[in-house]
């Protein structure tokens, strides 16, 4: 299975852990060197948004079972005076 842009996947072990930011920046220069229709989400499917994380669960629930979905908080320093703060989301999987 290949996982896009910084989805760590070990498929050999039984538990797996994904984690994504989804930044704005991210998407403009995921849009300009891989083409849409290769994008596992970030479009509208039925009328509904379908996200990163739902092309994610689509791909891997057939092998996978979602053990725990949850919003990481990230505090990083840039410089003396200046912080980044980010929320990241995290999925741990255990392999079925």
């Amino acid at each position: 299975m290949r996982c896009v842009y910084k989805c760590k996947l070990n498929l050999k072990s039984n538990v797996n852990l994904t984690r994504k930011l989804y930044r704005h920046f991210d998407l403009l220069i995921f849009s300009f060197f891989f083409p849409q229709e290769n994008w596992i989400g970030g479009w509208v499917k039925n009328g509904r948004e379908f996200t990163g994380f739902d092309g994610i669960r689509e791909r891997l629930e057939t092998h996978f079972e979602l053990l725990e979905s949850r919003e990481l908080p990230l505090l990083s320093r840039e410089t003396e005076r200046t912080f980044h703060w980010s929320v990241s989301h995290a999925t741990v999987w255990r392999r079925r």
